[in-house]
Order: C-alpha cells, then structure tokens, then sequence
C-alpha cells in the first residue's frame, strides 16, 4: 500500500509540472500566429513572416539577454518556440 501511494504521489506531481508557456511572457502554446505576432510586436522587432514560421529578434525574458525567436506554427497554432542568444 505503501507503494503504490508513492507511485501516485509522483504521478501526480509529475503531470502537475507540465506546462502550456514558452518562456514568453502573455505566449503559450496553441495561440493562433494573429495572436501572437500581436502580443510579440509590442516587445519585440518582427524580422519576418513567412508561411507558418514568425521569426523576432528581442529580449529573452528569462535571462534579459539579446535573443532571436522563432516561433512555429502547426495547423494555425503555436507548437515551437526556438530561442537563440545574440
């Protein structure tokens, strides 16, 4: 019995770690390109948009470093953000 309320403790906590954000402020996954070439270019520089990719270039809010975004988009919606420090 033991066990098994370890097993669902930790069960628990690992699905309670997992998370919709991107490591951008107001940015989660599954928002629409509109939508988030909205609340990006209120902070960032949009270097290009093309088909489903929107690249930046700005702040990485975690580290405040210079960095490039690229965020990609499947099927209308948010799935990848890249960052690369400048």
């Amino acid at each position: 019995m033991k066990h098994l309320l370890i097993v669902v403790a930790l069960a628990a906590l690992l699905l309670g770690c997992q998370t919709t954000t991107t490591g951008e402020p107001g940015i989660r996954y599954g928002m629409s390109q509109q939508e988030v070439i909205e609340r990006v270019s209120r902070t960032d520089k949009i270097i290009s948009t093309d088909g489903d990719t929107v690249v930046t270039e700005g702040t990485f809010a975690p580290t405040r470093q210079r960095a490039r975004k690229t965020f990609t988009f499947q099927d209308g919606k948010l799935a990848v953000v890249n960052h690369t420090v400048l």
